[in-house]
């Protein structure tokens, strides 16, 4: 398959390319929030690669959150624009679970994201698999925790940092293309968290 793996649910911005699901391009920015100007300038480039070598792209795969609100809105509405009158499919991936790509199969353990400046998105894995639903954390309160954390997060040890990316993306979906293939693009939507309020797509 041929496709394009967006990642902007942080600071960072990041487009990979793929055809025949091996890697052809990837461009990363990570030094500031501005999606609106960066992502653009980013997915030309990439397309435009692709369009030099007659590549048809089959779908889209993008991180959905949890993450920063505003980029995730960004990412998420230019890509719908992008593919609206294409009749291209989207492929959702949470955030937390394209992150966990980057670790090994240690058993259980935490993913955690960056919020504020005393919180943290969390998430719960045994392996590859998730273990409840994501949920907002006091930085504090992580040593209370009782299985390793890793990562994209200022609290966490160098040696457990995953910063986000596309190619992670890109490994999530190529391993989960099947299940992740059936939502409509025009009703993914991204997940928001706050202290009360969990909001997901249905991706099963």
């Amino acid at each position: 398959m041929n496709f394009t793996a967006i990642e902007c649910s942080t600071n960072v911005c990041s487009i990979a390319s793929y055809k025949s699901n091996k890697l052809l391009n990837v461009i990363d920015i990570s030094d500031s929030y501005n999606h609106s100007t960066n992502l653009p300038i980013i997915f030309k480039s990439i397309d435009d690669d692709l369009k030099k070598i007659d590549t048809k792209v089959n779908y889209y795969a993008i991180s959905i959150g949890p993450g920063s609100f505003t980029s995730l809105r960004i990412s998420l509405s230019f890509l719908k624009g992008i593919v609206f009158s294409k009749n291209i499919p989207i492929l959702p991936v949470q955030t937390h679970a394209a992150l966990n790509v980057g670790t090994e199969k240690i058993g259980k353990h935490y993913i955690i994201i960056d919020s504020s400046k005393d919180r943290c998105f969390i998430q719960k894995f045994n392996n590859h698999t998730q273990i409840g639903t994501p949920y907002i954390e006091k930085i504090l309160n992580l040593k209370n925790l009782d299985y390793p954390i890793y990562g994209y997060s200022k609290n966490i040890e160098k040696n457990n940092y995953i910063k986000p990316s596309s190619l992670l993306i890109g490994a999530y979906v190529t391993k989960n293309y099947k299940r992740l293939i059936k939502k409509p693009a025009k009703d993914i939507s991204p997940i928001y968290l706050s202290e009360n309020v969990y909001k997901k797509i249905d991706d099963t």
